[in-house]
């Protein structure tokens, strides 16, 4: 059975925050390739990125993290990458001018 992708993030303070923090832009991509995912909703200010579990998976204790399987990755525009090169979307496989330009703009 295949093992769902889990992004993990916090969910903001303020309303007027939501689609701020650089989770969004991960959350977008699986939107946009519409892949299935539990977001993991974490509060910093309790240490929930600080925990060994967490720190297992993000040595920096930030958010986002994508976990698919056994497979760990941070960094928003990192996660992008790696989401649009597994999928084979939104980023042409060639070396193009529009892959340089997809690669920019994530």
């Amino acid at each position: 059975m295949k093992q769902m992708i889990k992004l993990f993030g916090i969910k903001p303070a303020l309303k007027e925050l939501k689609g701020i923090t650089r989770d969004f832009r991960v959350s977008w991509m699986l939107e946009e390739l519409n892949l299935n995912y539990e977001f993991v909703v974490l509060d910093p200010q309790k240490g929930e990125t600080q925990t060994p579990e967490y720190l297992k998976l993000n040595p920096t204790g930030k958010v986002p993290t994508l976990s698919d399987g056994e497979f760990s990755i941070f960094e928003s525009s990192a996660i992008c990458s790696y989401l649009a090169h597994k999928e084979k979307k939104l980023i042409p496989e060639q070396e193009t001018p529009e892959k340089k330009f997809g690669l920019q703009n994530m």
